[in-house]
């Protein structure tokens, strides 16, 4: 398990930029293989704002199984028929989750 100063869960960090700057982010994947899941923290992340990172073998090495003939990433996403900042606001006012998902999607 991959942790932050030896903390579970790790420490959420934050990067504040100005509205309509640009921003990079450098992450060094030393030993992971395999695929990892990014999502947004803000507001609005429930309306799908997240997408997989494929880390593949180092070149001198091979996979741990045989070599599939495709790689095909399926991605799970959440479906709102109403507008997301409503569905949040009101989820805010009441103290609830928001609970009006009306469908997931896969790679859609």
């Amino acid at each position: 398990m991959l942790t932050v100063n030896g903390m579970f869960p790790g420490p959420a960090l934050h990067v504040h930029k100005e509205t309509g700057a640009n921003f990079n982010y450098e992450i060094i994947f030393s030993t992971e293989e395999g695929t990892l899941w990014w999502h947004a923290h803000s507001d609005w992340s429930r309306a799908t704002v997240h997408g997989p990172i494929i880390i593949h073998p180092r070149i001198e090495t091979t996979y741990p199984y045989p070599k599939p003939h495709t790689e095909l990433p399926i991605v799970m996403a959440s479906w709102f028929k109403g507008d997301v900042m409503e569905i949040i606001q009101t989820a805010l006012a009441t103290g609830g989750e928001p609970n009006q998902l009306d469908a997931f999607t896969f790679n859609g």
